[in-house]
């Protein structure tokens, strides 16, 4: 029997209102929603060739653009309403508003990731 705190179905939430912005004061992070403002960085992030190395961004032909971005947007919002993918954007207190990578927890046993754009990696 499945344990009922692993439901996907009690991490259900509205996107991208309902995501829960977590804030790291002695990290100097916070975790918030992604949004389109962010879809520049996440083709930047999604070129980067050690982002390409280490995680699992796609590479389609042609490279990855905008239209893909706007389409990884789509399933962060999907993965919010079905509680099964949570992705949170990183933002650093010292550049607010700047997208500075993403972080997400996939619920029913599949490991989390993390990406961060080139700007912000060492920072």
């Amino acid at each position: 029997m499945a344990d009922p705190a692993s439901d996907p179905a009690r991490l259900r939430r509205a996107f991208p209102d309902g995501v829960p912005i977590l804030v790291d004061q002695a990290a100097g992070v916070t975790l918030r929603a992604l949004s389109p403002g962010d879809l520049t960085a996440l083709v930047e992030q999604s070129l980067d060739p050690e982002s390409i190395r280490w995680t699992t961004v796609p590479v389609p032909e042609g490279g990855y653009g905008t239209a893909d971005a706007e389409n990884f947007l789509a399933t962060v919002g999907t993965g919010w309403r079905s509680g099964e993918l949570l992705t949170w954007a990183i933002e650093e207190h010292a550049r607010p508003g700047a997208y500075c990578g993403s972080i997400d927890l996939r619920i029913q046993g599949r490991p989390a990731s993390c990406c961060t754009p080139p700007p912000a990696v060492g920072t």
